[in-house]
């Protein structure tokens, strides 16, 4: 065992493999190095003249001990490149608590769950605030006139964004209905292109696991990713007195090219009047 300092194992280095300067790969193999995180120059080469292989790579990047190796799938290499891809884009999210006591009664009374309610609630906000509804694009900011709310959904083979379109002109229990087709679908791998592409909005229902808050990336062609946190029961000062009152953490992520932070605190704060008024959920569409 060495403890400090540098020892050189001569016998590790096969005779015709200079011990110094680079060591010998092909382009191909140092690319591999380089998406599996391996320091190629600390990799023994088995190959022709001590040159690295592939193998070797793949080997370092096990690394010792008890290592399951787990190959990609095409989801998640595809689910990899979009989010690398929407890295680029300036996102910030900001949050709110919403007192939940009047969106439980009501999606109670509706017998649905949270999601749905939030879906048309969020809908309603947009037309107040259009900017939630956009894209950015080159030359100008486009604002949807349909809002086609993509839904974040889990599967085995890794997340899905799902779409319900034209989510404007359905009511509560239409969202409920297609919400759930589309979970179906996405779990039994049987949507259509037409189901997963043009969602100008996106809503993450982190809460159904258990996760209070997050901070959701945004989806292509998206401005807004709401994430509804787990509705528990919380200590909210209501009227100056402490009570428990069932609430939840809402997350908005943004595109700080179409919004500023004021322009999506508004929103958000519209979204949380909304869903904490009866009488304004009466009114949304069911």
């Amino acid at each position: 065992e060495v403890t400090g300092g540098a020892v050189a194992y001569t016998d590790m280095v096969p005779v015709d493999q200079p011990s110094s300067g680079p060591v010998p790969a092909t382009p191909p193999v140092r690319k591999l190095a380089k998406e599996l995180g391996v320091d190629i120059e600390t990799v023994r080469g088995t190959g022709s003249h001590g040159r690295v292989t592939g193998d070797d790579v793949r080997s370092a990047a096990d690394g010792p001990g008890d290592v399951t190796r787990m190959e990609l799938t095409p989801v998640r290499r595809a689910i990899a490149a979009n989010l690398e891809r929407q890295a680029s884009i300036p996102q910030v999210t900001t949050f709110r608590t919403v007192d939940c006591t009047a969106l439980q009664l009501f999606r109670q009374e509706l017998d649905v769950s949270p999601l749905p309610v939030v879906v048309a609630a969020l809908c309603e906000v947009a037309k107040d605030h259009p900017l939630v509804n956009a894209r950015w694009s080159p030359d100008a900011i486009l604002a949807s006139n349909a809002v086609n709310a993509g839904l974040a959904i889990d599967t085995e083979r890794g997340l899905v964004v799902a779409i319900i379109r034209d989510a404007h002109s359905l009511g509560i229990a239409t969202i409920a209905a297609e919400s759930t087709r589309l979970a179906e679908g996405a779990r039994a791998g049987s949507l259509t292109s037409n189901d997963i592409a043009g969602a100008t909005i996106a809503v993450s229902n982190t809460g159904s696991y258990g996760s209070e808050a997050g901070t959701p990336i945004l989806s292509p062609g998206t401005s807004v990713t709401l994430a509804i946190g787990v509705i528990a029961d919380r200590a909210l000062v209501i009227d100056g007195r402490v009570v428990a009152r069932p609430a939840a953490t809402l997350s908005l992520t943004f595109d700080h090219r179409v919004l500023d932070g004021a322009a999506a605190g508004r929103a958000l704060t519209g979204l949380v009047d909304l869903l904490q008024s009866d009488d304004r959920l009466r009114h949304l569409p069911r």
